[in-house]
């Protein structure tokens, strides 16, 4: 009794433990941690993270998979994680959380917006397993969401922005797609501006792609061409 006990509480103790070190992504994470790939054993915790994008966009991806390393480097002897990068949001990523699972995972990290509606289907396929998504709107028994506030510093960046900027009121915002995540950004951003200078204006590009570097590129050059001093961009990849 007293061992199942035991191992009961390190199973919660583990778990504390990865929404801890997860919990900073939105930090600079120790990007000398390296992938221990530990052997797989049943006293172990086994997550896996689904990624839409490389793991060397220097981005939204790249610094998932440093918390990943991070975790594995500080929880070794209790976790083991793997990860899936480069994975649409469609069909394919349900089966690749699938294939996770039934390879021994227990928890998944469902990083893009639009794994949401697939990881509540699996989820609800695998009712032991905890799920856990970036930034969505939706929840369910076994699946969780996880954020950080992104528009306080979009909104601090607006004021820094408009600060500097004194001479010139037109700005520019280089975004992914039109979902509610990124417009409150960009809305912060803009209030945040503004709350230094009334007259200043943001006019926003969608690229409709998490990570498109020669489409972002292209957009901040139409916005400098268009005589916008300052943008800012939001998307997946380190431009």
């Amino acid at each position: 009794m007293r061992n199942n006990q035991s191992r009961t509480l390190t199973k919660i103790w583990v778990f504390i433990a990865v929404a801890a070190v997860l919990g900073c992504l939105a930090w600079t994470l120790n990007s000398t941690a390296q992938d221990t790939t530990p052997e797989k054993t049943s006293e172990k915790l086994h997550v896996g993270f689904v990624l839409v994008g490389p793991t060397s966009d220097w981005g939204f991806n790249y610094q998932h998979n440093q918390g990943r390393l991070a975790l594995e480097a500080r929880l070794r002897d209790h976790v083991h994680t793997v990860v899936a990068e480069n994975i649409p949001e469609n069909a394919e990523a349900e089966r690749i959380m699938q294939r996770m699972i039934d390879e021994g995972a227990e928890l998944i990290f469902a990083t893009s917006y639009g794994y949401l509606d697939l990881a509540l289907k699996v989820a609800a396929k695998n009712p032991d397993v905890t799920f856990m998504h970036c930034l969505g709107n939706k929840q369910s028994e076994n699946l969780g969401t996880y954020s950080s506030n992104m528009w306080e510093a979009a909104y601090l960046a607006g004021v820094v922005a408009a600060m500097t900027s004194k001479d010139n009121p037109q700005f520019g915002f280089v975004t992914s797609h039109p979902i509610p995540p990124v417009l409150w950004i960009i809305n912060a951003f803009a209030l945040g501006a503004q709350s230094v200078n009334k007259e200043i204006t943001v006019d926003t590009v969608f690229t409709n792609s998490w990570y498109n570097p020669a489409a972002e590129t292209e957009a901040v050059n139409s916005l400098a061409n268009k005589g916008v001093g300052l943008v800012y961009v939001l998307v997946d990849s380190g431009i």
